[in-house]
């Protein structure tokens, strides 16, 4: 008759196979379990994957004992052990975009706060900050304050928006605790406009705890002088910083002049016409949008360009512009008009030419389409050249009303 299979018999290498997928907490428990079990919990290739996976640690590391090496990692940095894995990603991606693209704002990233800062700065404001937010700034204390902001600018003649990651202290030194802005902090701010994006830190606000909103008045309410309605950029500090890592690793967003133009385009938003490439990307400014009454104020930014091997007699000049903008309700306006914001490009083999406008809707999403009519300088000519369709659509929202309800709710409940 065969032994039983147990513990004590089972070889090495398949144990070591079981254990690879193992957690640090099962990991933990093994140790405790038997001898056995101890031993093969021990061994320095299990703590090395759970290193590199929790802590990104990398194989150029020389480590004796990366049990050790983990339990080090983990009494400084355990509270975020969940998120600091993605948290530090993002940051990693946002350093290697910025560092090549945009060294001023490169140069501005402040190091990181200690945890006693961090429980310092809560204990000031009375109120606990997210965990992603305190990992965030235990690796990085926001930007030392310039004019190029880590986290986008948006830019059209009457108006700059550009948004500058805070550092701890102006961030809670900013802390709102009274009126519609009771429980919230700022954590982004433009020094043109004063334009904040605030962390809600309760949900004794009416929003969720964690959220990262645009407060805009409610120019129905104003009476009060207090009521704010909210836009919402991001629904946890997590998912609002990741997010915007992604696009940058993506490579999203153009960079002119060592700054981040936050403009989206749609992949399918492009059209070409007789040799002439249109593409749109698009922004919503939520600083210049109110909920009530509604009004919904975008950003687009248009590029043109003719191919390099386009023969130079197909030269042409912008004459006039056409456009029909349709609400979300379908009602239709055409716009017509000479040039370009005043401008009457030529386009030429290698030309590329950009111009900045804005619009706005009554409702919150809508879209544009239309045609730029072109002149031959070499026949005279005219042509028509397309425009794609390029959609708009506002950040979430929820006005004061909505707010001031939930806060009730969440009063009772308590």
């Amino acid at each position: 008759m065969a032994a039983p299979v147990n513990l004590n018999n089972i070889p090495d290498d398949p144990l070591n196979h079981i254990f690879s997928y193992l957690d640090y907490k099962d990991l933990v428990s093994c140790c405790r379990a038997c001898h056995r079990l101890h031993a093969v919990a021990e061994n320095n290739v299990h703590w090395k994957r759970l290193c590199q996976f929790y802590w990104l640690e990398t194989n150029s590391i020389s480590v004796s004992d990366w049990k050790q090496h983990f339990v080090a990692w983990y009494k400084d940095y355990g509270r975020y052990v969940n998120c600091y894995r993605k948290i530090k990603k993002a940051w990693t991606n946002i350093e290697n975009f910025i560092e090549k693209s945009c060294p001023k704002i490169y140069s501005s990233i402040q190091s990181g706060v200690s945890e006693e800062v961090l429980t310092e700065a809560e204990n000031r404001i009375h109120q606990n900050l997210p965990d992603a937010f305190r990992c965030s700034y235990r690796i990085h204390n926001g930007q030392s304050l310039i004019t190029h902001g880590l986290m986008g600018t948006v830019k059209i003649a009457s108006h700059v928006r550009t948004q500058e990651l805070l550092d701890l202290r102006t961030a809670t030194n900013n802390y709102q605790d009274h009126g519609d802005l009771k429980f919230m902090m700022p954590i982004t701010l433009c020094p043109f406009t004063h334009v904040a994006q605030l962390l809600v830190l309760s949900e004794d606000s009416g929003l969720g705890y964690g959220q990262v909103v645009y407060p805009t008045p409610d120019n129905m309410l104003l009476s009060n002088n207090s009521a704010m309605d909210f836009f919402i950029s991001g629904n946890s500090f997590e998912d609002w910083f990741i997010s915007y890592a992604q696009d940058l690793e993506r490579n999203t967003f153009s960079v002119v002049n060592g700054q981040i133009y936050r403009l989206y385009r749609e992949p399918s938003c492009i059209a070409v016409t007789s040799g002439i490439q249109v593409t749109v990307a698009t922004a919503f400014m939520p600083e210049l949008s109110t909920i009530n009454p509604p009004h919904f104020f975008f950003v687009y930014y248009i590029t043109m360009s003719m191919a390099e091997d386009e023969d130079p007699k197909e030269s042409c000049q912008l004459e006039t512009r056409h456009w029909i903008i349709t609400n979300e309700e379908g009602n239709e306006e055409r716009v017509d008009g000479p040039g370009v914001v005043g401008e009457y490009p030529i386009m030429r083999p290698k030309a590329i030419y950009s111009y900045t406008s804005c619009c706005s809707f009554a409702t919150p999403t809508g879209n544009m389409r239309g045609t730029f009519t072109f002149r031959n300088l070499k026949t005279g000519l005219n042509m028509e050249v397309e425009c794609p369709v390029f959609h708009m659509k506002c950040l979430p929202y929820i006005t004061c009303a909505q707010a001031h309800q939930q806060a009730t709710e969440v009063k009772k409940g308590k």
